[in-house]
């Protein structure tokens, strides 16, 4: 007991030593920052935790560092409240150039002059500098007022938060609580509220509800002879509808909103069953009444749950009553053992990591290529990757701890290291260890491969990422500038008035495959973000999608680079 108290103290007084606030000020360019002394154990993301600032702001401002800080070494760091010319902007996902004027109430020539060279098509992971003071910005952005060109009424349907409105009409909540005095939970369906339309004609926008239990689909005359075309569809999606602003909510909203598209287009290409949309919730208290109903007992395919012990439930719900159920969000491989009657619609990570495998050994044959040890939670990546780079000839792979990583450079030899970590502590420590082997040699380039979960990691800035051409696997691509992405984006806009997002893509391609597959006996095209490679994990066991998308960070951008095919 005494030494595990020994221990936890030294602990806290090493981090109480990684970050203290210096009084020490310095002038540049007519403005007043702090000097920061670089101390022991300290990080870039843990001294821009201390001042409250951006690790972009502070990598702006002192670009000498490309991610990573040395002991002694001393940095300027803004004053919070002190006016800035300009700062660090990262661009995210879904973001766009006139977006971002609107959101900061910025010009767009004085964006251009600080940007020289960029165009106004800008993509994730781009940064860029934007004229004002970061703080400011950040402290009003989501308080500025907007003067709406016209206002619509909107009236409430059954499955509908004050969260998905906002975000159907491309508003915050707060805008929209505001404007109709009224908090979250206080909206019911059937209520009517004012929704500010920006720059647009003025005119109703046509939203369906979810489909209720007693609606159909408008049928056709089937074209097929031999498919089943009126077999019933069920979704089982998390709407939450009555918890007011929850995010997995949204997602399903965004999911089934997409869907619909597809079952437009379905129903063109012969389809004439009932489709039946349940929201189960997250908890199987409000899953099992569902699946005792007889519209899902009799259904020809299933679609969701999303995730956790409602998926779980039905999996085995759909082997006992032999019904075809499609995970759509979540590739699980357990559920597949042994049950034929499941499909996941996206590949797992341990298929991806057996994927990437197959990409570095192919790609890099020339290169020294490191496996990094990671925790016991993502050991299965680990053994998946190594397992199958050692099946596949007789390249030497260097397994290596953390502590070991600069023992196996060699100079003038290029690196490769496979980090298949998703935990964001340890990742980050990795990438801040390979920056310092990048910072000592002039002659290793190093490609870092990593998960995709490491783009949330705001920890690890681009520029790190940028430094050591980060690279990662997934199962969808969602390229806004593709034609496919470009097309559905307009059909999906003029049916809801607000913007394409991810799941309502996932949603789209889940639903146009699986029911011409499993129903129609279509063949059908490549999807939107998606292509389907569905594949038999074990005989007499359930199918897997196992596409493969490589993407790396290269000048700011994420791009893909390759697909890895069987």
């Amino acid at each position: 007991m005494k030494k595990l108290t020994i221990l936890f103290v030294f602990v806290w007084v090493s981090f109480l030593g990684f970050t203290q606030r210096t009084t020490e000020t310095v002038e540049k360019g007519g403005k007043k920052y702090y000097l920061h002394t670089v101390q022991s154990g300290a990080t870039l993301f843990s001294i821009c935790k201390e001042y409250e600032v951006s690790v972009d702001e502070v990598s702006a401002l002192n670009p000498q560092l490309n991610g990573v800080v040395k002991l002694g070494q001393k940095i300027v760091i803004p004053i919070i409240g002190e006016s800035a010319k300009s700062f660090s902007y990262t661009i995210k996902e879904g973001e766009t150039f006139f977006g971002i004027m609107k959101k900061y109430n910025l010009k767009e020539e004085d964006i251009l002059k600080l940007n020289p060279g960029i165009t106004k098509n800008i993509s994730v992971g781009q940064v860029i500098l934007l004229p004002g003071d970061y703080m400011k910005y950040r402290n009003e952005v989501n308080q500025s007022t907007k003067v709406a060109d016209t206002i619509i009424v909107h009236e409430v349907l059954e499955h509908e938060t004050l969260y998905s409105i906002s975000k159907r009409f491309m508003l915050t909540v707060d805008e929209l609580a505001k404007l109709n005095n009224v908090s979250s939970n206080q909206i019911k369906p059937g209520m009517t509220l004012k929704v500010p339309i920006y720059g647009k004609e003025a005119k109703e926008v046509a939203i369906r509800s979810l489909q209720d239990v007693n609606n159909k689909i408008d049928t056709v005359k089937p074209i097929l002879e031999k498919a089943n075309t009126s077999k019933d569809i069920s979704f089982l999606l998390p709407f939450n509808a009555d918890k007011q602003g929850d995010p997995t909510g949204a997602i399903a909203t965004e999911f089934y909103m997409g869907a619909q598209i597809a079952l437009d287009s379905l129903v063109k290409l012969g389809y004439e069953g009932n489709v039946f949309v349940h929201d189960v919730g997250n908890d199987t208290s409000d899953l099992m009444p569902v699946l005792r109903k007889q519209e899902v007992i009799s259904s020809g395919l299933i679609i969701g749950p999303f995730s956790g012990d409602n998926l779980e439930k039905t999996v085995s719900y759909c082997l006992d009553k032999k019904i075809n159920l499609i995970s759509p969000i979540v590739g699980t491989t357990s559920y597949l053992k042994n049950n034929p009657f499941v499909f996941n619609a996206t590949t797992s990570d341990i298929t991806l990591a057996k994927k990437l495998a197959k990409y570095v050994y192919s790609n890099h044959q020339t290169e020294q290529v490191i496996l990094v040890k990671v925790g016991s939670k993502d050991n299965e990546l680990y053994q998946a990757f190594r397992t199958s780079f050692m099946k596949l000839g007789p390249k030497k792979l260097y397994e290596v701890g953390e502590k070991e990583l600069s023992s196996v450079s060699k100079k003038g030899k290029n690196l490769v290291f496979v980090v298949l970590s998703r935990d964001r502590i340890f990742s980050t420590t990795i990438a801040n260890s390979l920056m310092n082997i990048a910072s000592k040699s002039t002659t290793n380039q190093i490609n870092l491969f990593g998960t995709r979960d490491w783009l949330n990691y705001d920890d690890i800035p681009s520029e790190v990422k940028n430094k050591l051409n980060f690279q990662y696997c997934a199962s969808v691509n969602f390229d806004v500038n593709s034609d496919e992405v470009k097309k559905l984006k307009k059909i999906y806009r003029a049916k809801y008035n607000t913007q394409l997002t991810k799941y309502a893509a996932q949603g789209f391609d889940v639903t146009m495959h699986f029911i011409q597959t499993n129903i129609l006996n279509l063949v059908p095209e490549r999807g939107v973000i998606n292509h389907f490679q569905m594949r038999e994990t074990l005989e007499g066991s359930g199918k897997e999608n196992e596409a493969c998308f490589v993407f790396k960070q290269s000048n700011f951008k994420i791009q893909k680079i390759a697909e890895v095919n069987e």
